[in-house]
């Protein structure tokens, strides 16, 4: 007998923080549950988001003390899957 699996896309948004982010999406997948979803997509870099307007203080061959501070800001505020090089952010 054949199994039925139901998707759903979630057009979801980065919060301002991670934490809020994370409680954004366990309530979104706890009410999709409920529906009777079984695989609910979000967004590319839902998690961590892009940063959108940021330079970093970069231009071609230097960046700024500030923008070194932005982007490590963003890097520490990333979501970690397990992939980052041991010592990163240090």
């Amino acid at each position: 007998m054949p199994q039925r699996l139901t998707l759903a896309i979630s057009q979801s948004h980065t919060l301002s923080t991670t934490s809020a982010t994370l409680s954004a999406l366990s309530s979104t997948a706890h009410s999709a549950a409920r529906q009777g979803v079984h695989l609910l997509l979000f967004p590319e870099a839902y998690l961590g988001g892009y940063p959108r307007t940021c330079n970093f203080g970069a231009a071609v061959g230097s960046r700024s003390d500030e923008g070194r501070e932005q982007f490590l800001a963003y890097f520490h505020n990333a979501v970690d899957l397990g992939d980052t090089p041991r010592g990163g952010g240090d």
